[in-house]
């Protein structure tokens, strides 16, 4: 089954723009089934994440968040971060993906995520 554009961006827009979202970072991939390792410790929260509009990019439809996205300087060592899930605000685990770039991140380091850098497609 295929979707047009239109359509396309439609679903994305409806489905990243309507309600508060939340943004975790975690240490392995956390898969479909939400299996990976979830940074954890010390002042380590999910973020609020919004997203911008819908757009075509290489012949994808895809959303990516709109503002930068600061999780502060850590009291902990997380380990190396190198994938991202985005929840619901009530905890429902809906996207994931890796980070271009994985980041050890030690106590006292801060971790901020770049405008652009979670992106969700339709494949």
């Amino acid at each position: 089954m295929n979707i047009g554009a239109v359509h396309g961006r439609a679903l994305l827009d409806y489905s990243l723009n309507a309600t508060t979202y939340k943004l975790g970072l975690y240490t392995t991939n956390p898969t479909k089934d939400n299996t990976g390792t979830e940074a954890a410790g010390g002042v380590y929260a999910r973020q609020t994440i919004s997203f911008g509009a819908a757009a075509e990019v290489s012949g994808k439809q895809q959303c990516a968040n709109d503002a930068a996205i600061d999780f502060g300087e850590q009291t902990t060592d997380l380990g190396i971060i190198g994938h991202w899930a985005v929840f619901t605000s009530a905890g429902d685990f809906l996207y994931f993906g890796a980070f271009d770039t994985p980041k050890e991140v030690y106590a006292g380091d801060s971790f901020e995520v770049k405008v652009g850098e979670i992106k969700i497609k339709l494949s």
